[in-house]
């Protein structure tokens, strides 16, 4: 199997350059031995230098969603600060995988009790997971996100982004966010939305968090 090489520098010597047949004594005969020409040493070594272009290797980033043994999952529970109704537009709509077609004010994804206050939302997994990258649908009004944290297995919390309230005229949107600077495993993340700048509803249809166990 070929894999990616990076360039490292060799101290060995520089191949002797032959102008002629390589002669071998073997007792009192003597023999025709290989061939050496300078032509062919380049051109192997040309072949040697290329292996990475041709194989597509490089010194490019892992896809953390694309490792060999990824969990991905969507939240299998949650609870909120508010929520607008028991079951339109609650938390049960934040469960499970994107189901809102487009963007706009909808009842299968859920929305806080009030479109000007300062709400999070709680989601969790059945898997622990050490998180590559976590996956935020917003279907309506999206960019009030100002914070999310992941849950431990012991409990603590770690912020992995903060922001302010900007307007984003993308909607439906997913806010994607990579993780590789944590080596803990998490049940759950935390959303937290200020939606007193914007003064809209900012709603969550699905959370997914994608990780290796």
């Amino acid at each position: 199997m070929i894999g990616c090489f990076r360039e490292v520098k060799s101290n060995l010597p520089q191949p002797l350059l032959i102008d002629k047949p390589a002669l071998i004594h073997t007792g009192d005969n003597m023999k025709k031995s290989i061939f050496l020409y300078p032509a062919n040493l380049c051109i192997i070594v040309l072949l040697i230098s290329m292996v990475p272009s041709l194989t597509g290797c490089g010194n490019k980033e892992p896809d953390p969603a694309s490792s060999p043994g990824t969990i991905r999952q969507w939240a299998s529970s949650a609870f909120a600060s508010t929520q607008y109704a028991k079951i339109d537009w609650s938390t049960a709509q934040v469960i499970g995988a994107p189901d809102t077609p487009g963007c706009g004010y909808s009842p299968t994804a859920w929305a806080s009790a009030y479109y000007n206050g300062v709400d999070f939302v709680d989601v969790g997994f059945d898997t622990p997971v050490v998180p590559g990258q976590i996956n935020i649908y917003e279907t309506y009004n999206p960019g009030s996100i100002v914070k999310v944290e992941l849950r431990d297995e012991a409990g603590s919390f770690h912020t992995i982004y903060e922001a302010s309230p900007t307007p984003v005229e993308t909607c439906p949107r997913t806010l994607t966010l990579d993780i590789n600077f944590i080596d803990f495993k998490v049940t759950s993340i935390v959303i937290s939305l200020d939606q007193s700048v914007l003064k809209n509803w900012n709603q969550i249809d699905a959370v997914e968090m994608v990780g290796r166990p």
